[in-house]
């Protein structure tokens, strides 16, 4: 829209907010990136816990398994 009107101050905002919007992407991204690599393994840890809780079935343990040093909800209260 800015160069339809050929107006130079408006390209210009709009090229410095499409370099705020890549300098935000290429910060943001290894933080994610470093999120996932650490939470991914504990959460998916606790979704095969759970998991394996539910197939176990009627035949299973009553009791639910859990992970060594990992503590129950009424615990964290």
């Amino acid at each position: 829209m800015a160069r339809e009107q050929e107006d130079a101050t408006l390209i210009k905002f709009g090229l410095d907010v499409l370099t705020l919007a890549v300098l935000a992407i290429l910060t943001t991204a290894p933080v994610g990136a470093l999120g996932i690599g650490l939470a991914g393994p504990r959460l998916l840890a606790r979704q095969i816990k759970e998991e394996a809780d539910s197939e176990a079935g009627p035949s299973g343990p009553t009791e639910p398994v859990q992970e060594k040093g990992s503590r129950s909800p009424e615990s964290r209260l």
